[in-house]
């Protein structure tokens, strides 16, 4: 399942879903990651919440500037999940805002107060 809410990326969405086979589903939503409820309400069609399932927002936290607002997305889809789910975060900032964000990725990471593991065991020394 996969959600968005850029026009361009539905385009592309349907194209590819054309071609769903019965080896598995793949599905699309057009919504915002800030209406967690119908983004787990949509889940619920596509996927066995009966059995733990893999939730990653990859790319999008870092474009919400309230950590609240962070907390509470990710605290409403984490607590629709079954046990031994998973939770995934992730963002790429541009090169020439790297810098500047790393630090900043790494404070969220923490204000989030769930278990985190990074690609290494602590900030490097030049971004702490």
């Amino acid at each position: 399942m996969y959600v968005d809410n850029d026009p361009m990326v539905l385009v592309h969405a349907r194209a590819l879903l054309a071609n769903t086979t019965s080896e598995g589903l793949t599905t699309y939503v057009p919504a915002d990651y800030h209406d967690p409820d119908l983004i787990v309400a949509e889940a619920r069609k596509a996927l066995d919440f009966d059995e733990p399932i893999a939730v990653m927002f990859m790319g999008v936290m870092g474009y919400e500037p309230d950590m609240d607002v962070v907390r509470s997305i990710v605290g409403t889809v984490s607590a629709a999940t079954p046990s031994g789910s998973y939770l995934g975060c992730g963002t790429a900032p541009t090169p020439a805002r790297r810098s500047s964000t790393a630090p900043s990725g790494w404070r969220r990471a923490a204000a989030c107060r769930t278990s985190c593991a990074p690609r290494t065991s602590s900030p490097p020394a030049s971004r702490a």
